[in-house]
């Protein structure tokens, strides 16, 4: 399923990389199925789920939670609910990095309002939570708040994700790079808004990460490009929006 990601955390530039494996909770039926069962119950139903059962990956607990949604601020959990999930993530001592989507015009004050409860939150349990930063608003919102430590989220730090590419350009090599390979833009990510994380995609090529503890979403990538899924469609349904 390719909304529920498994992402593995690499540190580049070291000779014995480090790796942290870290489980995306990103919907309301996963909030509920986390807070519902213990975590070794809920982690083999997750791989059953997924057809992973008895694949080298299932052999792996996530020593961190992504809790929320980078694409659609609806499907973040209520207030309620998010807290109970940081409270449960604690007890089975679990990092967490919470994953804010755009943030839109009428949100602002009651994100600002979420963000001081969350601050307070932390320093009362005295741990440190990651915030996925995905809009430029929310990297402002975290300016005063030291027990909060931006990253930078997908929706920022974008590659070009397209299946065709291969065929259609021949060497990639090109797209390797990005905006955040520039060393005056992490220069100002670290300095302005303390962000020295970032969150990569997973594209179909071989990324030029930037040195440092970044994580990489797998799987996270676009399938649907290409003519045979519009093809089908119109063969199938007489109409090539009728995809699934």
């Amino acid at each position: 399923d390719a909304k529920q990601k498994l992402k593995t955390g690499l540190e580049v530039g070291s000779e014995s990389p480090v790796s942290e494996y870290a489980l995306e909770l990103d919907n309301p039926w996963l909030y509920e199925e986390y807070l519902s069962k213990d975590l070794t119950t809920f982690m083999e139903n997750y791989w059953k789920r997924n057809y992973l059962s008895g694949h080298w990956l299932s052999d792996h607990f996530p020593q961190r939670l992504y809790i929320g949604n980078s694409f659609c601020h609806l499907l973040f959990p209520k207030e309620d609910q998010l807290f109970l999930l940081l409270e449960k993530a604690r007890k089975e001592s679990l990092q967490v990095t919470l994953t804010f989507s755009y943030i839109r015009e009428f949100m602002l004050e009651n994100t600002g309002q979420l963000i001081e409860k969350l601050e307070n939150w932390c320093e009362e349990n005295k741990v440190i939570l990651e915030i996925q930063v995905n809009d430029w608003a929310m990297a402002d919102l975290l300016t005063d708040f030291p027990h909060l430590h931006p990253i930078l989220g997908v929706l920022i730090n974008k590659r070009r994700k397209d299946p065709r590419l291969s065929y259609k350009k021949g060497e990639l090599s090109a797209l390797s790079e990005n905006s955040i390979n520039a060393d005056f833009y992490r220069n100002f990510l670290a300095e302005t808004c303390r962000i020295t994380r970032y969150e990569e995609e997973s594209c179909g090529y071989l990324p030029e990460l930037s040195e440092g503890k970044h994580s990489l979403h797998l799987p996270f990538y676009q399938t649907n490009t290409s003519q045979y899924c519009p093809l089908y469609a119109r063969c199938k349904r007489g109409s090539r929006g009728a995809q699934t």
